[in-house]
Parts: C-alpha cells; structure tokens; sequence
C-alpha cells in the first residue's frame, strides 16, 4: 500500500528552452497540467510547435520582450490562431500565470517579465537590455541575459555600440544576480554571444555572487530545467 507521502501528487514547472542566442530566442514554461506560457517566440512557427510537441491548444499566451526577429519571429502566427501575445506593459492573468511586465534598456522599446505561479512562485525574464534598475522581491528564478564580456568584445565590430547600449554584459549581470539572491533557487543564462562570452568564466563569477544552494546554468538549445 502506498504511504501518503508516495500517494501526493508532485507539481513542478519545467522550463524548456528550444533557442536561446543571437539568432533565435524561445523559451517554455510548462507546469504540472500542461498549460505552457512562451517566453519569446524568435523562432519558425512550426519549429516552436514541434519543441511544445504540436500541443498548441495548452497555450496560455506568449511573451514578446521587443519587435526584432530573433525574439518576435512567430508572434504575427501566434495572434492569427488566437492566442494572447503579450508585448505592451500592463498585468496580465492567464490561467494560474501572472505576469507583470517591466521597462528596460534597449535601442527599441523591450520590456522584461516577472511571472508568477503557484507551482514556481516567481521568475523573472529580462534580455536585451544594457541593465536593469529594478529589485524583485521574492524571485525564485532568474532568466536572465549574460551577452558578453567587455575585454573579450571587438571594438571595431560593426554593431559595438548596439552590443554596449542594448545588451548585459557580464558584470552588469553579475551585479543584477546579486542584488536579488536572497531566495534564488536557479539562475538561467541567456542570450549568450557565441564569441564574445567566455562561457566557463561566466558561470564561474555568477555562482561566486550567489548562495550555495542556487543552481546556476545556461539555457543552452533543448535545455530542461525544473523549478
């Protein structure tokens, strides 16, 4: 016979992340009756479905930080079968996901999310931003963007200005970490450039900012994390 503790039913949130760069972003909520909220949708339409496994009627709503492709690509698809595209500031209810949007720094209007769920509590969603001058009480869990590091960044590349003006750079993100990590249980990296990060660096001075019992990760392509 099963105790009462075998017999209780576990509920998770799962976070999938199926992009997570300068070239495409997406990132998956999913809690423990299937009902999912999209994190960006910089991707192809049917690429996004077959990641979510083609169950596109367990769509709550999909989040949009900003208009540039690589994080808005499928939202035009997402409103045409009738699914809520969050992309202005305000506060939002869909089903037992609560989100509140907030301003950040980018070289167009992007906003940030704090998403709360009685199954995760609250996770923050921020990138493309040169910083974030918000404090979040309560946080849980961090995705949040590690762009690049200044020492390491091309000063003759050709976008430099847009990299410094409109994305975090490590130290930046270290000291955001920092400033919210008295109940953190993850912090999830992303938007990571592929050849102005270094990734173990990175990973190592994001962890030295946070306490012991913090799991810190990339949110690198098919990426599965429990909250």
């Amino acid at each position: 016979m099963l105790s009462k503790r075998q017999r209780k039913k576990v509920v998770q949130m799962v976070l999938n992340s199926l992009a997570s760069s300068s070239e495409a972003n997406c990132h998956i909520l999913t809690d423990s009756k299937g009902e999912m909220l999209i994190l960006d949708c910089g991707m192809h339409f049917n690429k996004i479905l077959k990641g979510i496994g083609y169950g596109i009627q367990n769509i709550k709503a999909v989040c949009v930080t900003h208009r540039h492709k690589d994080h808005s690509l499928s939202a035009d698809r997402f409103r045409g079968v009738g699914i809520p595209v969050i992309s202005e500031k305000g506060i939002y209810t869909f089903g037992q996901y609560k989100i509140k949007t907030f301003d950040l720094v980018h070289d167009v209007p992007c906003i940030g999310f704090a998403v709360t769920h009685p199954e995760m509590r609250m996770l923050v969603y921020l990138t493309d931003t040169e910083y974030c001058k918000y404090r979040f009480k309560g946080v849980r869990h961090l995705l949040v963007e590690c762009n690049y590091c200044k020492d390491l960044l091309d000063r003759d590349h050709p976008a430099v200005r847009h990299i410094f003006e409109g994305h975090m750079e490590l130290e930046t993100t270290k000291a955001f970490v920092k400033a919210n990590r008295k109940d953190l249980q993850n912090v999830i990296l992303c938007h990571m450039s592929q050849t102005n990060l270094d990734y173990d660096r990175a990973l190592t001075e994001i962890k030295s900012v946070c306490n012991d019992t913090t799991n810190v990760v990339f949110a690198t392509a098919q990426k599965e994390i429990r909250l």
